[in-house]
């Protein structure tokens, strides 16, 4: 059996993907900041993530797939910037955490429960946030000083919650879509 790092994510779109990709070249070309843009195919809110052991990843996927078929779109709410300050600095646009993407995150977890080998911390309600990350890994306190946050900011307030994303990460490598699933 093949071992996966996978997430299960809500993918930005439309006007808020834009402006957020704005704020990644701004961080690129104005600071160097580019692990983030780099890595990620596409930004997102991180739902859930860990190993997975699986022979098939189809087998995946179809674990998924009823809940979607049961979920209608959503709409979630931008709450402004945040920022992690730890051993690593994370800059991230911040979500209002929501009953619709509460359940949709659960109902996932829960239907995969039994195909996690191992469950990230973080995956726990207590510890999980919907964010989605901006600058990670070369972001240090050092480059953090020097940002104008004046022009890392989104002005679209919500976003409507239209498809998910599984993919499949290792570290220090560019994440990989394995598949977009659409919510009707």
């Amino acid at each position: 059996m093949k071992k996966y790092n996978i997430a299960i994510a809500v993918n930005l779109v439309d006007d808020v993907l834009y402006e957020s990709n704005k704020i990644l070249e701004t961080l690129d070309k104005e600071y160097g900041i580019n692990y983030i843009k780099n890595h990620q195919p596409i930004l997102h809110i991180a739902l859930c993530s860990g190993l997975v052991d699986v022979d098939n990843i189809d087998f995946f996927l179809e674990k998924i797939k009823p809940i979607l078929g049961d979920m209608s779109k959503f709409t979630l709410s931008l709450n402004g910037m945040g920022i992690f300050l730890g051993d690593e600095v994370n800059l991230h646009v911040r979500w209002l955490l929501t009953k619709n993407l509460v359940l949709l995150k659960n109902n996932i977890e829960k239907s995969l429960f039994s195909i996690w080998e191992a469950n990230r911390k973080h995956n726990n309600q207590l510890y999980w946030l919907p964010k989605t990350s901006v600058a990670y890994r070369d972001l240090t306190y050092q480059n953090f000083n020097k940002i104008n946050f004046d022009n890392i900011r989104i002005d679209t307030k919500c976003m409507d919650v239209k498809e998910i994303s599984v993919i499949k990460f290792e570290e220090n490598k560019k994440e990989e879509i394995i598949k977009i699933l659409r919510i009707e």
